[in-house]
């Protein structure tokens, strides 16, 4: 076998042309007994019997080196934006669809945070422009708003809200309302439950109810009935009482007293001597009715009903005459009840 390898060796040796130098030879370390080195062969010459070498493989860059080149950076970024995109897009649509409600946290918003907002503003779009924002919203702090604020839907203030005025063109329903200062209701007012008012109650206009009213007292300068008059208690006349001076007619030493109201009262006539007809006692009232009153005067005691007596009236008071001469030194007691 060692001679066949140097005739080959010399065969090969012999295929060289003449025209190419011969190659220094390449010393090659033997790897079992009989192996011969090979001889760097001139480029583009195969030896007859000898397999050509495999060309050598260049080595290409990683994927991350490739991805990171400048001219791949820019698409990277239009991809993050589209992925990001696409999420946003699912959470809305999720969230439209079994009203999760998303919860953005952050810091609060202090009075020194608000006025440093309201002093370096960040615009975002124009007056032309709207923010639409399709899911809920949670503000762990405070809102300012420097423009009007229109709300479409319903309001729930779970806590106490302040407002320095307030205009409601709509129906409102509260649970309780409380009003430190003045009410003043400029349309009409209808009240479903009981109205309790703590102090007084002011009407300037016209009253109307449809239903019973009860108060312990009611003091009114007028009061004015298109039904009748239904009074389950007494009628309990108030006010000063009437004056009343004697006459002539009582006789020497006579008098006269009054006790009551310019409603009704108790007139006592007590006789002198020598009583005559005529006048016997004028009653002056203590305010001055419109028009003439009414005035009913009867007898309460025995000698009083024996006198024939009859009043003369006026607006302003009434006489009580006697038509007989009064017996000397007698009491005469009448009762009187004034109505206009």
């Amino acid at each position: 076998m060692a001679e066949d390898n140097k005739e080959n060796k010399n065969d090969k040796t012999n295929e060289v042309p003449a025209a190419t130098p011969p190659p220094s030879p390449v010393p090659s370390t033997p790897s079992s007994e009989g192996e011969v080195g090979s001889l760097e062969q001139p480029a583009g010459t195969v030896p007859e019997g000898v397999k050509p070498d495999k060309p050598t493989k260049v080595k290409k860059p990683s994927l991350i080196k490739r991805l990171t080149s400048g001219s791949n950076l820019y698409l990277i970024a239009f991809a993050v934006i589209v992925l990001l995109a696409v999420f946003v897009t699912f959470i809305a649509f999720k969230q439209d669809g079994d009203g999760t409600t998303i919860k953005v946290s952050g810091n609060e918003l202090t009075d020194e945070v608000i006025n440093d907002l309201t002093a370096n503003e960040t615009k975002v779009g124009d007056v032309t422009q709207t923010l639409t924002v399709e899911a809920n919203a949670i503000f762990n702090g405070k809102i300012l708003v420097k423009d009007n604020l229109d709300v479409a839907g319903s309001i729930n203030v779970g806590g106490p809200l302040t407002l320095p005025g307030i205009t409601v063109s709509g129906s409102s329903t509260f649970d309780d309302v409380e009003v430190g200062n003045n009410l003043s209701i400029l349309g009409n007012s209808s009240v479903q439950g009981t109205l309790s008012v703590q102090n007084g109650l002011s009407v300037t206009g016209d009253g109307t109810f449809t239903g019973r009213v009860s108060a312990d007292s009611i003091s009114a300068s007028t009061i004015e009935l298109l039904g009748d008059l239904q009074i389950t208690r007494h009628i309990d006349s108030g006010g000063a009482s009437p004056k009343i001076s004697s006459s002539g007619s009582l006789g020497s030493g006579g008098t006269s007293s009054i006790s009551g109201t310019d409603t009704a009262g108790t007139i006592t006539l007590n006789t002198g001597g020598s009583p005559n007809t005529g006048i016997l006692a004028t009653i002056t009232f203590n305010k001055s009715f419109t028009s003439t009153p009414h005035v009913v005067v009867s007898a309460v005691s025995v000698d009083a009903a024996s006198l024939d007596v009859y009043v003369i009236r006026t607006s302003t008071g009434f006489t009580i005459r006697a038509a007989s001469v009064p017996a000397d030194s007698t009491t005469y007691i009448f009762d009187y009840i004034v109505i206009e």
